[in-house]
This record gives C-alpha cells, sequence and structure tokens, in this order.
C-alpha cells in the first residue's frame, strides 16, 4: 500500500477543521495535519511539507492570501497546491487578491471552494488539484 498524502487543513473553526480533517482521514488515503491560524498553518507546512493545503481565506493573524503569498516564498512549500475556503462567494475578488506563481508541472495551483461544501466536492477539489483521476 502506497504513503498516505500528507494534507494540512488551517481554518480557525476548530468544527469545520477537525470535520474536514475527519473526512480526509476516514478516504484512507490521508494523513491529516491541522492548524487554527495562518501563521501556525505556514510553520506547520514547511515542517510537514504536505501534498495538499486546505486553507480558509478569512482567520486571524494571517488571511489566506497572506498564507499563500508566504508559502510560495519558501522553498519547501513554493509548489504545494492550495484549495482556498471560503464563505465569501465572491470568487473572482478572492482570485484577484491570490498571488501568481505556480510552478511548472501545474505545481503550486490555488483553486476556490466555496464554504459550505460536501464530502463529495472537497475530494473532487482535492483530486482536481492533485491531477488525480480515480
Amino acid at each position: 500500500m502506497a504513503s498516505p498524502l500528507k494534507a494540512v487543513v488551517i481554518d480557525d473553526d476548530r468544527d469545520l477543521a477537525s470535520l474536514v480533517s475527519e473526512l480526509l482521514r476516514d478516504t484512507g488515503r490521508f494523513s491529516v495535519s491541522v492548524a487554527h491560524d495562518g501563521r501556525a498553518g505556514c510553520e506547520l507546512c514547511v515542517s510537514e511539507k504536505p501534498d495538499v493545503v486546505l486553507l480558509d481565506y478569512v482567520m486571524p493573524v494571517m488571511k489566506g492570501d497572506e498564507v499563500i503569498r508566504e508559502l510560495r516564498g519558501h522553498p519547501a512549500t513554493r509548489g504545494v497546491p492550495v484549495i482556498l475556503m471560503s464563505g465569501l462567494h465572491e470568487a473572482g475578488v478572492l482570485r484577484d487578491k491570490i498571488p501568481e506563481g505556480r510552478e511548472p508541472g501545474g505545481a503550486g495551483r490555488v483553486s476556490f471552494m466555496a464554504k459550505p461544501f460536501n464530502k463529495q466536492s472537497l475530494l473532487s477539489a482535492i483530486n482536481d488539484v492533485l491531477n488525480v483521476h480515480p
């Protein structure tokens, strides 16, 4: 059996972070680490070197766009794909705030997902940013 993929969930809503991490673990495909603010999330990503980051946009300490900017600026996390989750439904507004800087080959992709979401849309978004087509 292949090693599980590493996911980092960064969300100040502890209930939602717990639910997302449980959903991912239940698939058997992921090991999951959780942080509840942007600064702690950046530090966790550098230490864990995840395969994917699920990131809330509106958080204390650092907003999602600031987290992405910091992740893109660090060699260990530059190419990690991010799914930016938000209850804000103005995807165009969020896209304007997201720094560019994808790595060659599609790494470093940023995808957007509106809250609330269901398990299938979450897994589909993850498969999409990881370029996995089951």
